[in-house]
């Protein structure tokens, strides 16, 4: 798992407020060359949570990145190469991440984190009810159908798939806040 991941994750477990950054518990890090691509970074930079990735950084044991950074710095060729090394060439392979308020630990292995919630820690999505919201999504899809790709299609549907058959749906919705219920 690449920082840039890390750095975009958080703990969606029942009454956690600020689930975010991770915690990052490491039994191995391996470093994986990538070719560096300076528009990617200056465009990547505003979207990165610069605290949250010094403190990854440092914890799988790279200290080169500065405590602050602003745009000014993409200029520089050595701070490029620091944020990128951090950013993409850095991959925690074993370990684990740890929600900030709970403590709950999100196993990582063989690079990929596993951050799927035991049925107890489930919370009910307050942008509308489960199953609304993937039958909203299903019905954009379909719309959307010609400009996705057919591996697009099948991971959207997956997805909906996995999220109707691992918690109960309710029949309606009277949360007030989705569509279904307006």
């Amino acid at each position: 798992m690449r920082l840039l991941t890390h750095n975009m994750l958080s703990s969606n477990v029942k009454g956690v407020t600020n689930g975010f950054p991770l915690g990052i518990e490491v039994e191995k890090v391996v470093e994986k060359q990538v070719e560096l691509s300076a528009d990617f970074l200056i465009n990547i930079f505003s979207k990165i949570e610069w605290k949250a990735l010094v403190d990854a950084s440092r914890a799988v044991g790279y200290a080169e990145l500065p405590d602050q950074a602003d745009a000014s710095m993409l200029d520089s060729d050595e701070f490029l190469r620091k944020f990128h090394h951090a950013l993409l060439e850095l991959h925690l392979e074993e370990g684990a991440l740890l929600c900030p308020e709970t403590g709950r630990r999100f196993p990582v292995n063989k690079g990929i984190p596993n951050m799927l919630l035991h049925e107890d820690e489930r919370g009910v999505s307050h942008g509308g009810c489960r199953k609304s919201n993937t039958q909203l999504r299903r019905i954009k899809y379909f719309d959307r159908k010609t400009s996705l790709s057919w591996a697009e299609q099948c991971i959207m549907m997956a997805v909906d798939k996995l999220k109707t058959t691992t918690s109960a749906l309710c029949k309606f919705c009277d949360c007030g806040k989705c569509p279904a219920s307006a």
